[in-house]
């Protein structure tokens, strides 16, 4: 007596197949006889996102040392695990690199990286063997700026404030808000603050202020605004983020 082995119900090696297996078996009484078991199609597979960390739009400048190549591009966006980046000659997929730069915090990264894709005058690569310092740097970058946390809740929301230095005499900038959050925010404005300012938000809907720090800065566009992330210092829920969202 001859069985195929079957497959079990609602699972599959190969993903998503036809709907319907046949599978021909004898039976143990009279003449061989032929069947069809119909199987439902497998459940699909859960998604996983490749990209284990947030990304950041920062240019700024890179060297890249690809073996007897120096060259410097401009990048386009930074994460903990690597960067995308332009440049006329893009490095070939699989080139292991040595990339140093600057974040917008001061900090210096140098650091192994392989290129992961290609696409025209834009490359992609991944970070290797980070270094514990590098990591930080980045990690502590991108989640200020980004006003990140693991329990963190944003919202895009459009609110007019007003930013002001310590400068003695110093005058109100108006700005916009773009993304709010428990611990920050990003906006846009035309004032030319930089990273690390220690500045005044107002928002004069709610007749509210509090002191904020410039964690991140980039050009919005060629209309000269400028795209601002900021930190709360010593404010908790100044947005009143159920009542706003």
């Amino acid at each position: 007596m001859l069985f195929t082995s079957p497959i079990p119900r609602g699972t599959s090696y190969f993903g998503n197949l036809a709907p319907a297996v046949t599978f021909p078996y004898h039976s143990n009484v009279g003449s061989p006889a032929t069947r069809e078991r119909k199987m439902p199609p497998p459940p699909p597979l859960p998604y996983h996102s490749a990209r284990e960390h947030p990304r950041l739009r920062v240019a700024t400048p890179v060297q890249v040392h690809a073996g007897e190549r120096l060259f410097l591009c401009n990048t386009e966006d930074i994460s903990v695990g690597g960067l995308g980046a332009k440049c006329p000659k893009p490095p070939a997929v699989a080139t292991r690199l040595r990339l140093l730069f600057n974040l917008p915090n001061a900090a210096s990264v140098s650091t192994d990286a392989i290129v992961r894709y290609v696409r025209a005058d834009r490359f992609g690569v991944q970070f290797l063997d980070l270094l514990p310092e590098a990591h930080g740097a980045l990690d502590d970058y991108t989640r200020r700026a980004l006003g990140y946390t693991r329990n963190g809740h944003r919202i895009a929301k459009r609110l007019t404030v007003t930013l002001r230095s310590g400068v003695t005499g110093a005058e109100e900038e108006v700005a916009e808000t773009v993304v709010l959050s428990r611990h920050g925010g990003r906006l846009v404005c035309r004032a030319h603050f930089k990273v690390g300012d220690e500045l005044a938000l107002h928002w004069p809907g709610e007749h509210r202020d509090a002191p904020v720090r410039v964690v991140f800065r980039r050009l919005s566009g060629p209309s000269g605004l400028i795209e601002l992330g900021f930190q709360f210092l010593d404010t908790q829920d100044f947005w009143q983020m159920e009542s706003v969202s």
